[in-house]
């Protein structure tokens, strides 16, 4: 049995990672993410997470640090899952003519 990691919170193989539904800043939330900087350039970091409170949707346009080391882990776990299963990757131009079970074929057209 293959070990995987869980330091940030992958729980790869066993569960599907969760969708995020990241979103770019909009015209009316500008102001706010202003304001959210304004605090984190002057170390208010308290006033900086009170606004991500009282504006859930901020943190719909933001990627941080958990975000992308979640990402890193799922890919890492992913890459174990790949390397345990035995199945050869062929990312040739044609489909071979006589794959074997272990075959995963994606190349081509």
């Amino acid at each position: 049995m293959a070990t995987y990691s869980r330091k940030f919170g992958s729980q790869f193989p066993d569960k599907v990672m969760e969708l995020h539904n990241y979103q770019n800043i909009t015209t009316d939330l500008y102001p706010v993410v202003e304001q959210y900087h304004k605090y984190c350039e002057t170390f208010d970091l308290d006033a900086a997470r009170l606004l991500l409170t009282e504006y859930p949707e901020l943190k719909q346009c933001m990627i941080d640090a958990n975000s992308f080391n979640l990402l890193d882990e799922e890919r890492y776990n992913t890459q174990i899952y790949a390397l345990k299963s035995g199945q050869i990757i062929d990312a040739g131009e044609s489909e071979p003519e006589d794959p074997d079970n272990q075959l995963v074929w994606i190349g081509g057209e």
